[in-house]
């Protein structure tokens, strides 16, 4: 699966109350799609890294904005 980045909305992380091992990173499309990621194995570091990409992708499409006008 792939999701270009400036179609993402936001990431959120979210954990099962009954088991907190449990953790699970939550991207919302544009069109309003959840897109649930469970099991990863470096939870922290991939939400982290998403989080860098989105920001990346916002500042990248900005700048080409403001270039243009």
């Amino acid at each position: 699966m792939a999701i270009p980045l400036k179609n993402i909305k936001c990431v959120n992380q979210s954990q099962n109350v009954e088991k907190p091992t449990q953790k699970y990173i939550n991207i919302v499309t544009e069109d309003d799609f959840d897109f649930w990621l469970m099991g990863v194995v470096k939870y922290q570091k991939t939400f982290k890294y998403i989080e860098q990409a989105i920001s990346q992708a916002s500042l990248d499409e900005y700048n080409k904005s403001t270039i243009r006008a």
